[in-house]
């Protein structure tokens, strides 16, 4: 990649282009081919996608979701999370009992407003 650098911005446009020519793709459809991108970006560029999700009121599949659930990175999760307060709040209401105990501080606090909010036990579960 050392022979773009003398190049122009254009001119390495041109020359990237010919590995991956452009699609044409609705914006919707170009967030949810960057999320499948995930491993390349950077975790502030995967939470803005589940944020411009959520505002935008996109779809994004299950697989996009659970894998950015079990990012390390806290502000990730709580992104997730609060598109699926507003896209899936059956499936928000299944996964909130499971990151109760959430490592980052943030996202343990938000589960615990989210559960009280939905009305759902914040309570362990003790077997019997």
């Amino acid at each position: 990649m050392n022979i773009l650098d003398r190049q122009s911005d254009s001119e390495k446009l041109q020359h990237l282009s010919d590995f991956h020519p452009y699609k044409p793709m609705r914006p919707s459809e170009r967030l949810r081919y960057l999320l499948e991108l995930r491993h390349f970006l950077s975790d502030w560029t995967i939470a803005c996608c589940f944020h411009l999700a959520r505002q935008e009121q996109w779809s994004l599949t299950a697989e996009q979701i659970l894998a950015s659930l079990r990012s390390p990175t806290g502000f990730v999760r709580e992104a997730v999370l609060a598109y699926l307060r507003v896209a899936s709040p059956r499936t928000l209401r299944e996964l909130l009992p499971l990151l109760r105990n959430d490592p980052d501080r943030l996202v343990a606090t938000q589960v615990t407003q989210l559960m009280a909010e939905l009305g759902l036990n914040s309570q362990p579960r003790r077997a019997v």
